[in-house]
């Protein structure tokens, strides 16, 4: 593994930055220029003095002028602003807090335990190296805690930085994927989870990981296959495994596969067939989406069964790919050769058929 110039993080993951100690690897996000800290606390940039807040601890570098948010609407509300609405909020949020906790989860991530301990034995400073050296780790979309990811948090060696472009409650820095806040080769390792298919520009997002990691940096990314939309307008593209590697082919694979299986694909595709059913009834779908999980949360289970065969490259909820940066792309002609699924012979029949 390169060596990164570190600068010293205060804190842990959920305990915030010291804004001070990051700030030789913050950039802005729209010129990718140094920043500076204003006696009022600001961030302006070197030279065309552009200016960026830092909200209760965390940097808000988002350029309204290229990203698709606000940033001013991802920061908390001023005190005593709309206490009503405030109030309102947090009672709808409290109670759909509870009612997820009463209905089984038809979701099953079957592969990210095993995945972050992999990455954290990559990241693992090598024989000789100081052992209480370092290794930066940047966390794309991470307002909240994503599955699987405390194992690799928890490590002595790692650092995370986590970003999001809302404020949650592991936020450290508000940034929009599309143009990351940092210098060139600022980490060991970057992980998205779950963040790929809800991006306008997912080849953009990729770009800027490569350009942020180190020259052997690592990525690890768990993306949507067979899944309905889930953010709304801020869900744009889906990607079968192929398709997935093909994204970061500007790295070398190290591990790849399927990340959640055919049966909670299947789950999910009930529920929503449900929920479509209560058209735009608010008061519908919600008893749609409560009751309909107690008939098919079973399914995911068949998941660690399946999770290898063939069959399930072609039906997975969503895979994963673990791979270590490179200068150039690997060829489309090896891309095709990584396909793993069962329908590649099937395809083949059914165009010599046609062609008798």
């Amino acid at each position: 593994m390169n060596e990164v110039t570190m600068a010293p993080v205060a804190g842990t993951a959920s305990s915030g930055l010291d804004v001070a100690g990051l700030l030789p690897i913050l950039r802005c996000p729209a010129t990718k220029a140094q920043l500076t800290i204003t006696p009022e606390g600001d961030l302006v940039t070197e030279g065309d003095g552009r200016t960026y807040p830092v909200v209760d601890g965390v940097p808000v570098l988002i350029d309204p002028e290229r990203s698709l948010f606000d940033p001013q609407s991802a920061l908390p509300s001023p005190a005593g602003a709309d206490g009503g609405g405030d109030r309102r909020q947090r009672l709808r949020a409290t109670a759909w807090t509870v009612g997820r906790r009463l209905v089984p989860s038809i979701s099953l991530n079957v592969r990210a335990d095993h995945n972050f301990r992999h990455l954290g034995r990559l990241l693992s400073p090598p024989e000789g190296e100081e052992a209480d050296s370092q290794r930066r780790v940047l966390i794309v979309g991470g307002a909240v805690e994503g599955h699987g990811i405390r194992e690799l948090l928890a490590l002595p060696y790692v650092e995370a930085v986590e970003t999001d472009v809302v404020i949650g409650s592991r936020t450290q820095v508000l940034a929009d994927a599309h143009d990351l806040p940092f210098a060139d080769g600022s980490f060991h390792a970057v992980v998205a989870q779950g963040l790929l298919g809800n991006v306008a520009d997912p080849e953009r997002v990729v770009a800027e990981v490569h350009r942020v990691l180190a020259p052997d940096g690592l990525v690890y990314a768990e993306t949507n296959f067979l899944q309905g939309v889930c953010m709304g307008p801020y869900d744009f593209t889906r990607y079968t495994h192929v398709g997935h590697r093909r994204l970061f082919r500007h790295f070398d694979e190290v591990s790849s596969g399927v990340q959640c299986g055919p049966g909670m694909m299947l789950a999910w595709a009930v529920v929503w067939f449900l929920m479509a059913l209560g058209g735009r009834s608010r008061g519908a779908r919600l008893v749609l989406r409560g009751g309909a999980p107690f008939l098919v949360f079973w399914l995911k289970y068949l998941d660690r069964y399946l999770v290898d065969k063939p069959g399930a490259y072609d039906a997975a909820s969503a895979t994963f790919f673990l791979g270590r940066r490179r200068t150039s792309p690997v060829p489309d002609r090896e891309i095709l050769r990584s396909y793993r699924g069962a329908a590649k012979t099937e395809w083949l029949d059914e165009q010599r058929d046609a062609t008798r």
